[in-house]
Formats: structure tokens, C-alpha cells, sequence
């Protein structure tokens, strides 16, 4: 804040600035591209272009800090786009949704079957976190120490079979075969493609060097340079198009370690999107709070040893005459 003077400054006629900074001030402050090394101005036809200098922030920054609204997207032969409400895939920790100090959303409602809330409601001196639903019906809540122990409780027990994990490795090398197969016909997809664009460039080439007009040379030229911008955007998807024998055995090592140790990997509280989906894979559905708490959760047939037996026909099957209470296979 600063004193504003009469003409001839003699006397204090008012004050100007002082103004607190708002929350949408704030926005339009962060929204400017100038702090990620990127221009884009009148004069650049309001298309983003990289400025002389490194910027403040990286790209990658400044857009997760506009929250996709602005969305810087880089290509790889440089070249910059300004998209806005931009979908990406969804973030790990995206606000309330996926909140790491309540990693145990995924469990369902015993009254609806909807995925639980998590909150700290405050007391009269400190805050008691807890799980809770009340969508339209009575109110259920259980504290996050519970829900912590009783999850706990249940992985505790589960068991696996040697004999059912190489059966499930089996089915992965031919899913993974089956993957490997569709992109090797994929990259000649592309490799097609990248023989047409040389192809349509060669075409250019050839046009421009025969035409005599400088209107059409300047405009011959213009779709040449898109047409470069392609076929490298094309050529940098081919390479990573690609599964190599190493990424299969990843894959299988990765399988065996959340057959051998489930509990570790469903305990995990680090990334609660991946737990959520480490949990539809381990439970028949999405277990409720009620199925948990009374061991009754139903499993996936591979931690269903006691109900299902190895046929080297089909694989897996359930074993007859036996029930398990709990047991997808059995109910």
C-alpha cells in the first residue's frame, strides 16, 4: 500500500493498493505460460511456442498445477499445443477421492453397497477419523483404527497353493503371447502408415520443386512441415509399441509376489488407486464392511484352496461335494 498526493504534493488525498490477493487472482497469476518457459501471445497467433529462456516451473508442473483446466501438451519433435479441460488418466491421489489416510474406501457399504467415505469429524479437543455412509438410509460409521484391524484380521488368513500359482502362470504366458501377437500386427499397422506419410512427402517434395508460384510454394511448404510433424509423432509411437520378453517376466514375478503376499500388497496405503484395483482383483466384487468383520468376504478362486482342484483340461475347477462359507465358488 502506497500514498497517493495531491498535484502539487502537498497533501495525502487517498491510498492506493492494499488489496488482498484473491483466490481467482491467484488462478490467473499461475495460469500465465510465461512461468513454464512457454510464450503465448497475440503476436504468436495464440499458439504456444518455447521462449529463449528455461522457465521457472516445467511443463509438467505448470499443468498439474492448473489442474488440466490449461494443459500444456509437448510433442516429440518440440512443438507445443494449448488444450483446456484436458482428460488425462486419473490422477493417483486425486482430491478426497483417493485420499492416502483412508485407504480402505474400496470396502462397500453394508446397507447399500456403495464405496465408504472417509472424514475426521472434531471433538471437543482432537479429531476421530472414521468411515461412514448415509445414503439414504441409517447412518453407518466405523473408526479407521477398525477398519484398519479388521482388514488386517482377514488377509491374515488367506493361503494360497503352489499348484493353483503356476496354473495362473500359465494363463499368463498365453495372455501375454496373445498381447505380444496383437502388437506385432499393430506395429505393421503402423509401419504402414509410416510408409504412406514418407510416401505423401516424397509427393510434396517432388511438387514443390516443379511449381513456380510463390503463393503455392509458401503453402506447399506449410503442409510439408505438418507433414514431417506426423510422421515423427507416428515413427516416436511405433518404438514404444512394444513387449520384449523381459517386460513378460515382470509381469510374472510381479503376479507371484501379490499371490504369494497379498496382504502386503492390499495393505499398502501408499497409492489407494492401486489398492482398489489390487482389491477387485483379490475379492469376487467389492467385499462390504459386514463380509470382512464375519470372515464371509468372497475371494477369487485362486485363494479358494479348500474348493477347487487342478484339472489339466481346463485348468481350475470346483471341487464337488464341498461348500466353504464365503466361497464365490460354492454359493
Amino acid at each position: 500500500m502506497r500514498n497517493r498526493w495531491s498535484k502539487d504534493g502537498t497533501e495525502i488525498v487517498g491510498q492506493i493498493g492494499g488489496k488482498k490477493l484473491g483466490i481467482k487472482q491467484l488462478q490467473r497469476i499461475y495460469q500465465r505460460t510465461v512461468y513454464a518457459g512457454v510464450l503465448n501471445e497475440k503476436w504468436t497467433h495464440d499458439k504456444p511456442v518455447k521462449a529463449q529462456w528455461e522457465g521457472l516451473v516445467s511443463i509438467e508442473l505448470w499443468n498439474k498445477a492448473n489442474r488440466n483446466k490449461l494443459y500444456l501438451k509437448e510433442y516429440p519433435d518440440g512443438t507445443l499445443e494449448m488444450l483446456y479441460n484436458y482428460k488425462t488418466e486419473k490422477p493417483v491421489f486425486q482430491r478426497l477421492q483417493y485420499n492416502p489416510e483412508y485407504p480402505f474406501k474400496c470396502v462397500t457399504c453394508p446397507e447399500c453397497g456403495e464405496q465408504l467415505k472417509g472424514s475426521a469429524p472434531k471433538g471437543r479437543n482432537t479429531h476421530y477419523p472414521q468411515y461412514h455412509c448415509a445414503r439414504g438410509h441409517k447412518s453407518f460409521s466405523v473408526s479407521r483404527n477398525q477398519m484398519d484391524k479388521t482388514v488386517e484380521e482377514f488377509l491374515s488368513d488367506v493361503e494360497y497353493s503352489e499348484d493353483y500359482v503356476k496354473v495362473l502362470e500359465e494363463v499368463l504366458v498365453r495372455r501375454l503371447r496373445q498381447k505380444q501377437d496383437d502388437i506385432v500386427q499393430e506395429s505393421k499397422t503402423l509401419d504402414e502408415r509410416v510408409a504412406l506419410l514418407k510416401s505423401e512427402k516424397s509427393s510434396l517434395l517432388k511438387k514443390l520443386i516443379s511449381t513456380e508460384s510463390d503463393t503455392v510454394s509458401k503453402m506447399m511448404e506449410a503442409e510439408l512441415e505438418n507433414k514431417e510433424a506426423e510422421i515423427k509423432r507416428a515413427e516416436s509411437y511405433r518404438f514404444t509399441v512394444d513387449l520384449t520378453e523381459v517386460d513378460v517376466k515382470e509381469l510374472i514375478g510381479y503376479a507371484r509376489k501379490i499371490v504369494e503376499s497379498p496382504e502386503k500388497a492390499l495393505l499398502n496405503k501408499a497409492n489407494p488407486l492401486r489398492q482398489e484395483h489390487l482389491f477387485k482383483l483379490f475379492f469376487d466384487g467389492l467385499p462390504t464392511y459386514a463380509e470382512l468383520a464375519s470372515g464371509t468376504a468372497k475371494k477369487r478362486f485362486l485363494f479358494n484352496m479348500d474348493c477347487i482342484v487342478e484339472t489339466p483340461e481346463i485348468g481350475v475347477k470346483r471341487q464337488k461335494g464341498r461348500r466353504r462359507r464365503g466361497c464365490s465358488n460354492c454359493v
